[in-house]
């Protein structure tokens, strides 16, 4: 009889102290933000300035992060990727695109 209270006593006692791992991480939502100026000259995006140059390539003029990049496509359009996201921005830019990120 003790051999069998041992052995639940045993089992309960493992089963309490799994070695299970608990976990600490915090999801946390990135919100992408994009703001074109009232005189239509600049477009902010996740905290990059780019210059709407007319006729020309819009150009880079502030990038806190240093890891922005702006491409323009063939159809005038262009797309600026940086660590908060992608977005891509008509050639008078206006948002064509922007995903939601979590």
């Amino acid at each position: 009889m003790s051999k069998l209270f041992f052995l639940i006593f045993l089992s309960v006692a493992l089963i309490s102290c799994d070695g299970g791992t608990s976990s600490n991480t915090e999801t946390k939502k990135i919100e992408a933000s994009t703001v074109t100026d009232s005189s239509g000259t600049t477009v902010t995006t996740n905290g990059t300035v780019i210059r709407l140059n007319p006729g020309g390539t819009p150009e880079i003029i502030e990038d806190p992060n240093g890891d922005a990049s702006v491409i323009q496509n063939p159809d005038g359009s262009f797309t600026v990727t940086s660590s908060g996201g992608t977005t891509v921005f008509s050639a008078d830019g206006s948002i064509i695109n922007q995903p939601n990120l979590e």
